[in-house]
């Protein structure tokens, strides 16, 4: 079948951006070492999370190098960003005005670019005026005392709650907002009503799922040892990457149940720390995996594209042409993949 769209995913131990044609098969580079930008200030520095805005840009969170930037029609920006509400607060070992380490992006509808900053602690908005304005988290100038695995937060002291490294967001007008807390390895929630929780309960009692696609279990039981990236379907239904054991769980929050949905491995065995790194939905619901253990993207369909949990997910195409291209390499933690529309 034709796709008609573009997935772009971040390399980011080779310091890349590429985009692939699941139609074609055709892989390029669009940022970084073999790329047409060239020029010292256009390197990239561990790329990690990727947006694609309205106009069809893609944007990048080139973690290391403290900045966010922009690609379109064969121009390279960096996206002008201040942090006007923690400028006073910045040591001196930190530039003024400027947070440091941007790895998540989430695009909200109305154009609103989410921001999570692993080392400083925070989820920020980005204005239109080039403003950041914290979403959730405090600045770890301030942060004296490490969150833990409290299990629900709720206002006003969400507004001001520590959360260490914030990685994966995912917020796309469903009233929720969802990131990995990378430090203590939890899937978060913070919901329209400023409640902070976890989509999967602290602590549980299973530390190895039941194997194989198609397998549930209860939240209050079960967390991925190792959540690497979250995603929202066009229903506003949770997906999150679990990379120690290299599936991905459709989470029905409701009735607090996670379902397997695909595994890296096509036989369905579990393998260790060989899993998904990232996840993006296309238009037409197939869902996108950077799988950094297996070298490749692969991507899964519902056999229904209604919104309704429990389907049978199918497997569609995977990119064994990227790993001859580029030497596909990211780094365990995350990533970045996001798909733009023709």
């Amino acid at each position: 079948m034709a796709y008609g769209y573009t997935i772009y995913f971040s390399c980011r131990s080779n310091n890349r951006v590429l985009c692939w044609d699941p139609d074609s098969g055709r892989a390029d580079i669009l940022a970084g070492e073999g790329s047409p930008f060239t020029q010292p200030q256009q390197k990239l520095k561990d790329p990690y999370g990727l947006a694609v805005d309205p106009t069809g840009g893609v944007i990048i969170a080139d973690k290391l190098n403290n900045r966010i930037v922009r690609i379109k029609g064969g121009t390279f920006t960096v996206v002008p960003t201040l942090d006007r509400e923690d400028r006073s607060h910045r040591t001196s070992l930190r530039d003024v005005g400027f947070p440091v380490t941007p790895a998540g992006l989430s695009l909200e509808p109305d154009g609103t670019l989410l921001i999570s900053y692993s080392e400083d602690g925070t989820i920020r908005r980005l204005l239109p005026n080039g403003t950041l304005k914290v979403a959730i988290g405090i600045h770890p100038m301030y942060n004296y005392v490490l969150s833990g695995c409290e299990e629900i937060v709720p206002p006003p002291r969400s507004n001001y709650f520590p959360i260490n490294r914030p990685t994966s967001i995912a917020s796309e007008g469903y009233g929720h907002t969802y990131f990995i807390e990378r430090g203590y390895q939890l899937v978060r929630r913070l919901d329209a009503n400023g409640v902070l929780s976890c989509v999967f309960k602290p602590n549980p009692h299973i530390s190895s799922p039941p194997q194989g696609v198609g397998a549930t279990v209860r939240t209050s039981d079960y967390a991925p040892p190792f959540p690497t990236s979250v995603a929202l379907n066009r229903h506003g239904i949770v997906y999150v990457a679990d990379a120690a054991h290299g599936c991905v769980w459709e989470v029905d929050e409701p009735n607090g149940i996670a379902r397997c949905i695909g595994m890296s491995d096509r036989s369905g065995n579990v393998k260790s720390q060989a899993g998904p790194a990232a996840l993006a939905f296309g238009p037409d619901g197939v869902l996108w995996i950077l799988d950094f253990g297996e070298k490749r993207v692969w991507g899964i369909r519902p056999a229904r594209p209604d919104g309704t949990i429990g389907q049978t997910w199918k497997r569609v195409v995977e990119s064994y042409a990227i790993e001859s291209l580029s030497g596909l390499a990211t780094k365990p933690e995350g990533g970045g993949i996001a798909i733009r529309s023709a």
